[in-house]
C-alpha cells in the first residue's frame, strides 16, 4: 500500500513539473494546448472518497493556476471533472463491478476501457476550461475546435507517456 501511495505522490510531481515546464510552453497554431497533468487525476483509485478526490484535484489545479496565471481555471475545471468522474465511473462499469483495490491504468482495465474513460474526463475538464476562459458562447465553435484539438493532444501526450512508462508489475484481469 505504501508503495502505491508513493507512485501516486511520484506521479503528482512529475506531472505537474511536465506540464510546468515542458508542455505549457507549446501549443499548437494556438488552438490546442496539452494538460499533461489531468493524467495523476485520471488515475486516482475508484476507492478515494469523494472529498478526498476533490481536494487532490484543487490541488493540483491551483498549482497549475499559480504557475499559469489563469485565475482558478484549472482550479475549476478539476474540481468539475472529479465531481463528473463518479457518473463517468457508473457508465463504463464493467460487469462485475470494481474492486475497492481497482486500479484505473491500461494494463488493469484494458485498453478500450481507459480510452473511453480518459476522451469523457479529458473532454469534460478541457470544455469546462475553455468555456470558464472565454465565458460566453460567443467565438462557440472556436472554443469547440481549442476543445477537440487540446483533447486530442492531450489524450496523445497520456497514452504516449502510458506507454513510455508502463508499468509491467501487473496485468489485465
Amino acid at each position: 500500500m505504501k508503495s502505491y501511495i508513493n507512485e501516486h505522490i511520484l506521479r503528482f510531481i512529475a506531472c505537474i513539473l511536465l506540464q510546468i515546464f515542458l508542455v505549457s510552453k507549446f501549443s499548437i497554431f494556438g488552438y490546442a494546448f496539452g494538460f499533461i497533468y489531468i493524467l495523476f487525476l485520471l488515475k486516482l483509485p475508484v476507492s478515494l472518497s469523494k472529498p478526498f478526490l476533490l481536494l487532490l484535484a484543487f490541488i493540483t489545479g491551483f498549482i497549475i493556476d499559480i504557475f499559469s496565471n489563469s485565475l482558478g481555471l484549472h482550479s475549476a475545471s478539476c474540481l468539475f471533472m472529479m465531481l463528473v468522474r463518479p457518473f463517468v465511473l457508473s457508465f463504463l462499469m464493467p460487469r462485475g463491478g470494481y474492486d475497492d483495490d481497482t486500479k484505473i491504468d491500461i494494463q488493469y482495465m484494458g485498453f478500450t476501457w481507459f480510452f473511453k474513460y480518459s476522451i469523457f474526463i479529458i473532454f469534460i475538464h478541457h470544455s469546462t476550461l475553455f468555456f470558464l476562459e472565454i465565458f460566453s458562447f460567443q467565438n462557440f465553435w472556436v472554443t469547440l475546435l481549442k476543445i477537440l484539438l487540446s483533447s486530442f493532444l492531450t489524450l496523445f501526450l497520456i497514452f504516449s507517456l502510458h506507454f513510455i512508462f508502463k508499468d509491467t508489475e501487473y496485468k489485465k484481469i
